[in-house]
């Protein structure tokens, strides 16, 4: 799986583009490109593009116009595939392989003039294919003055057509442990441990913490603990202004429709999907205008066949399609409804066609509890002739995730069902009930209920102690008991104590400190009950407690979107607060510190503005008990 975060140093070698390792395998690596780009497809890289500029009545200037579909992708250039791939075998020392992420979801969104003026339209995907280049299609309807400057700019570079591509890839959690919490106060984010000794790490950071606090939106009295073994769903956002297509005049027409030798409909036919031995042998599309009939049968998905037919004016340019779907290896077929269009792009997209596909990841399940998981999954179509059947998919800790596919032969259109059974390790079976699923990844979740988060630390420090043993234990129901003990030194202050609860198991805990004094003495203490999420303090307290009420009151929450405070203070470890618009304006953060340590903190306020740009204040050191932000600087 893609581990976080990506690699530091590729940006000159990878043209810009977000190169991560493998959690698993060393030799895997996965690269995000960073520039999407206008398709190009066939032996000939024809661009996927087709523009028709044209006018009706030239003693009209006002009646004309264009007609823009074009297709994008996300993929990396040859040359930099290559170098890229040369430049992580030298760091490394072997071969390695460069692949595509596992894209769960996402949207894409082509950016011009604005919509009424010089564009009087923009059609087209909202959501790419998630195949590998995350193909998208678009079409611009143009108005006079638009189509006569894409004309040019279209070939020229740069473009004034851009691409953004915001996706979601799974991934695993950074080496790191974070606490968030919703609560009645709002959200609070808590970096527990974090290794900053990294420089990917540390630019990462604050991001990190701005993805945490979104993830408990809409949720009341809810938590959350990500650490190292977490599988996430990360945003990605490739965007860019498109390259031109420099000197070239193919998909690029233009035509005067006041001649009527051009009252022509003409339709170019794509097809977008994968044609294999195993999967779809070929593809039929019958297009129908008037008594015209044309069928094009596609087993090269790279195919671009042309309908042209004189303009009946009892019909205009609308014409009808039907797609008939030839499956390998069987002689079952598919013919999908007819459709009705206008447009001069004909792309048919083939998803969720023939199979149900799953892929099945329990990468989040801890499998020193969980000895194995089945998933139940159950699909059902009666109107398309589709019988319920049940499968399981097996899951344990040598194989985490797999594939599932069924062959219906038919359109996906209804959610799958699952039910997701664990297997603990003591034998006992933990069974959930059926639930809809819609969307091609499959996350089965932690088998945990909720997560538990004890932070130990050692305010009064280590003057006169060597170190803090802390053993912690936990008796969970059907008596699993699970036990664990850590030191606390000069050299690490603090400790965190993570435990995931099944359903049915107590919050409550208990502790006991071993102090060994720096003179070789040891004090052995009474075993202590807890409950809850807390931080507990061990060996001797502090004599000072740093607070800090904090006050968002002079934000203007519709020019700023969030703020992040962050405090420091000698001897303790740095605190954050989070502020965001219809959230509590006032939160308080406190510290103890060591004894003879002055009560002063300083602090970093820094504002994320709606336009998309960063602002940042800093002051301290202050022992005042109060600070009020100030708006963000100019």
């Amino acid at each position: 799986m893609l581990q976080l975060p990506p690699l530091a140093g590729l940006d000159a070698v990878a043209d810009g583009a977000s190169v991560y390792a493998d959690d698993e395998q060393p030799d895997l690596y996965y690269v995000v490109p960073a520039i999407p780009r206008i398709r190009r497809s066939g032996p000939d890289a024809r661009p996927a593009l087709s523009f028709v500029k044209y006018r009706t009545t030239p003693a009209d200037p006002d009646a004309a116009g264009g007609f823009l579909d074009l297709q994008t992708e996300l993929v990396l250039a040859d040359a930099t595939r290559v170098a890229l791939t040369a430049e992580l075998a030298r760091r490394v020392g072997r071969p390695v392989r460069l692949q595509d992420p596992l894209y769960v979801d996402g949207t894409v969104e082509l950016i011009t003039f604005r919509s009424g003026e010089m564009v009087e339209a923009i059609h087209g995907s909202s959501h790419p294919s998630l195949e590998t280049g995350l193909v998208a299609s678009f079409s611009v309807t143009l108005a006079r003055d638009g189509a006569a400057l894409l004309w040019t700019q279209l070939r020229t570079t740069p473009t004034p057509v851009a691409v953004r591509y915001a996706m979601g890839v799974l991934a695993r959690f950074p080496p790191a442990t974070v606490h968030v919490v919703r609560g009645p106060a709002g959200v609070t984010v808590d970096v527990l441990d974090w290794p900053d000794s990294d420089p990917a790490m540390a630019a990462m950071r604050e991001r990190l913490v701005e993805w945490a606090s979104r993830q408990l939106e809409g949720r009341t009295d809810a938590e959350l603990l990500l650490t190292a073994r977490s599988a996430v769903v990360w945003p990605v956002v490739p965007q860019a202004t498109m390259a031109g297509l420099d000197g070239e005049t193919r998909g690029f027409v233009e035509a005067d429709l006041s001649d009527p030798w051009f009252e022509l409909i003409h339709v170019d036919v794509r097809l977008n999907a994968t044609l294999a031995p195993d999967r779809i042998a070929a593809v039929t599309v019958r297009l129908h205008y008037g008594e015209h009939r044309h069928d094009t049968v596609f087993t090269d998905p790279s195919l671009v066949d042309t309908f042209d037919a004189v303009v009946d004016p009892a019909l205009g340019r609308t014409y009808r399609y039907q797609v008939e779907v030839q499956f390998s290896g069987t002689s079952a077929k598919l013919v999908l409804p007819e459709v009705e269009s206008d447009s001069p792009l004909l792309l048919v997209s083939l998803d969720d066609i023939g199979w149900v596909r799953r892929e099945v990841s329990a990468h989040n399940v801890d499998w020193d509890t969980v000895s194995s998981v089945q998933v139940g999954l159950r699909y059902a179509d009666a109107a398309a002739g589709v019988p319920a059947q049940d499968d399981v998919v097996a899951l344990d800790r040598t194989t985490p995730a797999r594939t599932y596919e069924r062959a219906i032969y038919a359109a996906v259109t209804q959610p799958v069902l699952h039910r997701i059974t664990y297997v603990l390790s003591s034998g006992q079976r933990i069974e959930g009930g059926w639930v809809e699923h819609r969307g091609r990844l499959l996350l089965v979740p932690d088998v945990y209920a909720r997560d538990l988060g004890v932070r130990f630390t050692a305010p009064g420090g280590f003057a006169a102690v060597a170190a803090h043993v802390v053993a912690v234990e936990h008796l969970g129901a059907g008596g699993r008991t699970t036990r664990q003990s850590f030191a606390l030194s000069p050299s690490s202050p603090t400790a965190t104590w993570a435990l995931g609860l099944l359903a049915g198991d107590p919050g409550s805990y208990r502790y006991q400190v071993t102090t060994s004094a720096a003179d070789g003495s040891s004090t052995v203490g009474q075993w202590v009950d807890g409950a809850g999420a807390a931080t507990i303090a061990v060996g001797p307290l502090p004599g000072v407690l740093l607070r800090v009420e904090v006050s968002a009151d002079l934000l203007d929450f519709t020019a700023v979107r969030l703020t992040t405070v962050s405090f420091t203070a000698d001897g303790v470890d740095p605190g954050h607060l989070v502020f965001l618009p219809g959230r509590p304006k006032t939160q308080s953060w406190q510290t103890y510190l060591g004894q003879g340590v002055p009560a002063l903190y300083s602090w970093t306020a820094d504002y994320h503005l709606a336009d998309g740009t960063r602002r940042s204040r800093s002051g301290g050191p202050s022992g005042d008990p109060a600070l009020v932000l100030p708006p963000p600087p100019a």
